[in-house]
């Protein structure tokens, strides 16, 4: 599994792994949207694309406004990413096209996530492995 739920008392959180940086990010924002979203597997709509670009100041900025990003995406915009391809990653940016379709009524709602946020955000490595642990207010 490339991510797990982890307790918190009053917001949502959870624990993003990754092999290096560019599949944590990726990772990170299929955690965000599967926590969000049970996706209807019966839904074959075609496919659209977005192009996404983010520069920030380091590792976790950037790892945080690609998931704001992509939250304004599925809240706003009602989408659903069902690939993600990250086409450059530096530590401080990253250039990305997602393929997507829009949520539908058959789409369940699980958490209802409001923003993500920099609490104790802190990229680790472990056993040759990132993991991040990330808190959403709800």
């Amino acid at each position: 599994m490339n991510w797990q739920v982890l307790p918190h008392t009053a917001d949502y959180a959870f624990r993003v792994f990754g092999k290096s940086f560019p599949e944590l990010l990726r990772n990170s924002a299929f955690a965000l949207m599967e926590s969000m979203f049970d996706a209807d597997p019966e839904n074959k709509s075609e496919l659209q694309t977005i192009s996404i670009e983010i520069n920030s100041l380091d590792p976790e900025s950037l790892l945080i406004d690609w998931l704001r990003e992509v939250h304004y995406h599925i809240v706003v915009d009602k989408m659903l990413f069902i690939n993600i391809q990250l086409e450059e990653v530096t530590d401080t940016s990253l250039k990305a096209v997602l393929q997507y379709r829009h949520l539908t009524e058959r789409d369940a709602n699980l958490t209802d996530i409001k923003a993500v946020t920099y609490h104790n955000i802190e990229i680790k490595e472990q056993a040759g492995k990132l993991h991040v642990d990330i808190v959403c207010d709800v």
